[in-house]
């Protein structure tokens, strides 16, 4: 940049990335149309604001909730957990999100324990073990998604990726919460992971 002007990219759970321009004033102007034939085709749902949950004994969390435009009959949730878990959930785009609230179902995402952005204590109080205090705080989240949800009592889903399949697998064996669950590229198995994943033997 060059005395405060520079090019970015920006993105909201309902509209994808495109690329801006901050003048020296601060006034921005949108360069790019990049992914305007996809939302102005497509109604796409629109996330809450943050929202709070606490498992006991633990710190507050943040989530969000993408509501369907018209909501399946059972009014089902399914519940993400994302990968590392070093990373997090924010404000952004996500597609699979969109694709599953287009199909009626409520979608749940949040930040447990393990994720980043809430700092070093926060990242690192899962590290060496998982399925503790991280499974608690998917559980609070999940809880109190149900408590704002219109149908409290209807049916929730588990899914994630990586460490959040790791999370998807570990919880099943905990609770009867989830109707039904869905691994993505999980961890499984911590002995094969040690000798063949591509992060390397060092994070196991």
């Amino acid at each position: 940049h060059a005395l405060g002007r520079f090019a970015f990219t920006a993105e909201t759970p309902h509209e994808p990335g495109e690329v801006f321009y901050r003048d020296a004033r601060g006034k921005e102007t949108r360069l790019s149309r990049a992914n305007a034939a996809f939302t102005e085709t497509y109604r796409l749902a629109e996330a809450s604001p943050p929202r709070r949950a606490k498992a006991r004994g633990g710190p507050r969390l943040t989530f969000w909730t993408l509501e369907p435009r018209k909501p399946r009959k059972d009014r089902a949730m399914v519940v993400q957990v994302h990968g590392g878990p070093h990373t997090n959930y924010g404000y952004g785009f996500y597609l699979e999100f969109q694709l599953l609230a287009a199909q009626g179902y409520t979608v749940v995402y949040g930040n447990p324990r393990g994720s980043s952005s809430y700092g070093a204590d926060f990242t690192l109080a899962a590290q060496g073990r998982y399925g503790t205090v991280d499974a608690a705080d998917v559980l609070a989240i999940t809880t109190a998604a149900r408590r704002s949800h219109p149908d409290p009592e209807g049916p929730v889903h588990l899914t994630g990726g990586s460490y959040g399949g790791f999370m998807t697998n570990w919880l099943v064996t905990q609770t009867e919460l989830f109707r039904s669950a869905v691994t993505q590229r999980s961890i499984c198995n911590w002995l094969s992971f040690y000798g063949t994943s591509d992060i390397g033997y060092g994070f196991t």
